[in-house]
């Protein structure tokens, strides 16, 4: 039995392409990229390489010369892995581009459910994602449908480029970073956390959901949660902010000419917080 790995490209036109290809390849300098985890089903091949994308191979089976037997008496087959589809990790879309740590993920494990449905990916930035391998057998008819009946005459005979689809979360995005602060509330259950990672969180701790996120440029190391659950005070390393929770964000209404905050606790009506060796 043979198997051969072969990506969906479209062939070079000449020799002159070949060499502008190469030049481009060299001047581009791209990172190699590395195999992280491979799993197997009776329909392809996944492959992970870094940063954060799945290769899914489809596996498809070819009858070998009939006149050609093996060893054994019996016709040899020949099993031929094509590259249809490429998952990626999404992009925490509360993540600041400059400071994003989830756009650059390593998937560390990949595991497929017994039913072949779910694919499950975990990264080494603590996250977990999921992807339905039966929606991507659909997208892959739809597109060779498309192909098919749509592509003109003059693109006859090359292949389909594959696709490039996302990764789903299997709960929500959660810190990829140290937590350096956390403080619970009175009258709503909510959790405040702030990280490493430069985020600043509210958990539902009955729900166990993430109900707001927000990416900052500055580091936070302190955060504390009004009893009302409308504010929160967060110590960064370069202000003190005092901020409002809306449905969708989490805006500052006002700063304290602060630095490094390392404790801040809130009251009713006032807040005390620590600075180096001063309480205020």
């Amino acid at each position: 039995m043979e198997y051969l790995l072969s990506p969906v490209t479209k062939p070079v036109e000449n020799s002159k392409s070949v060499v502008e290809a190469k030049d481009t390849d060299v001047s581009s300098e791209k990172p190699e990229q590395s195999i992280t985890a491979v799993v197997s089903t009776s329909k392809g091949l996944a492959v992970a390489c870094s940063p954060g994308i799945v290769h899914w191979f489809e596996r498809i089976e070819e009858s070998a010369n009939p006149n050609t037997t093996s060893t054994a008496g019996i016709h040899s087959s020949k099993e031929t892995y094509r590259l249809a589809r490429t998952i990626r990790v999404p992009v925490d879309p509360t993540s600041s581009s400059d400071v994003d740590r989830l756009s650059n993920q390593k998937i560390t494990h990949l595991v497929v459910s017994p039913s072949e449905e779910l694919m499950v990916a975990s990264t080494d930035a603590h996250q977990i994602y999921g992807f339905s391998l039966g929606n991507m057998e659909l997208s892959m008819k739809s597109s060779e449908f498309l192909h098919r009946n749509l592509v003109s005459a003059s693109t006859q005979g090359q292949t389909l480029p594959y696709d490039t689809i996302n990764f789903e979360p299997i709960a929500q995005v959660f810190h990829h970073g140290q937590i350096l602060g956390l403080d619970t509330c009175i009258r709503k259950p909510l959790i405040a956390t702030c990280a490493t990672d430069r985020s600043v969180r509210i958990w539902n701790f009955e729900s166990n959901t993430l109900e707001l996120s927000k990416q900052f440029a500055e580091e936070a190391y302190s955060i504390a949660l009004h009893p009302t659950g409308l504010y929160i005070l967060v110590g960064f390393s370069d202000k003190l902010r005092l901020m409002n929770l809306l449905i969708d964000d989490i805006r500052t209404f006002h700063e304290f000419p602060i630095r490094g905050c390392r404790e801040v606790s809130t009251l009713v009506y006032s807040f005390s917080q620590s600075s180096a060796n001063f309480v205020h």
